[in-house]
C-alpha cells in the first residue's frame, strides 16, 4: 500500500477481498472504484453498484480511506458500525491580524469541475481563483494560497517543502475553499471557514 495512490487504495481492497476468501471478477454486477467520476463510467457501462474509495476526510488523508457504496461524503451508503468520537473541535477564532487562506483544488478534479458548473462562476478553476483573491482585498484581507499537495508536489521548481496544512490554518483569520475537505481540518481548528 503505496499511501495516496487510488491505485494503492484499489489494490489493498482486492488484497483484502481475497484474503477474506471471497473471489473477484470482472463481469459481475458490482465495482469498485477510486473516485467518483469513475464511479460514473462504470454505471455507464452497466454495472449496478460500485463502492467508492476516496480519501479520508481527517487526519493523514492519504492513509486512510473513505467507502461508500454508489456515492460517496455524505450522499453514499456507509457501513454500520461502532460509534466513532467525533473530532476534536477548537473554538471559534475571533481574530482581527492573519490572513485568508485560500485552500487549493487539483483543478482537473471531477469535483472542482462539477461544482464550477454549477455555481454563478463559471469559468476555469483560475478564473475562480482570481475572483475570490479580488473579492476577499475588496474586503481588506491579506490573501494566502495554499496548493493542493498533488498540484504543489507536481511543480518541479519548489526547493524547499511547503508549510503543513496546519501550520498555514494557524495564522489563517478565515479560509476559504470551492469544496476542498480541507475546510474540514480548518473547521475542527477553530478556523472561520466558507465553502462556496
Amino acid at each position: 500500500y503505496v499511501p495516496g495512490s487510488s491505485k494503492a487504495r484499489i489494490a489493498a481492497l482486492r488484497k483484502g477481498i481475497l484474503s477474506a476468501g471471497d473471489k473477484l471478477s470482472t463481469n459481475g454486477r458490482v465495482a469498485v472504484a477510486s473516485d467518483w467520476g469513475q464511479a460514473l463510467g462504470l454505471y455507464e457501462v452497466g454495472y449496478e453498484h460500485v463502492l467508492v474509495c476516496e480519501c479520508g476526510y481527517l487526519g493523514n488523508r492519504n492513509w486512510w480511506c473513505s467507502l461508500a457504496w454508489d456515492g460517496l461524503n455524505g450522499r453514499g451508503i456507509h457501513a454500520e458500525g461502532p460509534e466513532r468520537p467525533p473530532p476534536p473541535l477548537e473554538p471559534w477564532r475571533a481574530r482581527s491580524d492573519g490572513y485568508a487562506l485560500i485552500l487549493g483544488q487539483v483543478p482537473t478534479d471531477w469535483a472542482v469541475k462539477v461544482a464550477l458548473d454549477r455555481s454563478r462562476f463559471g469559468g476555469t478553476y483560475d478564473d475562480w481563483l482570481r475572483e475570490m483573491t479580488l473579492m476577499l482585498e475588496r474586503y481588506g484581507f491579506a490573501v494566502r494560497y495554499r496548493r493542493h499537495p498533488e498540484v504543489a508536489m507536481a511543480d518541479k521548481t519548489l526547493t524547499k517543502q511547503p508549510p503543513s496544512l496546519r501550520a498555514e490554518l494557524e495564522g489563517a483569520r478565515l479560509a476559504l475553499t470551492l469544496n476542498s475537505t480541507a475546510a474540514i481540518e480548518a473547521v475542527c481548528m477553530g478556523v472561520p471557514t466558507v465553502v462556496i
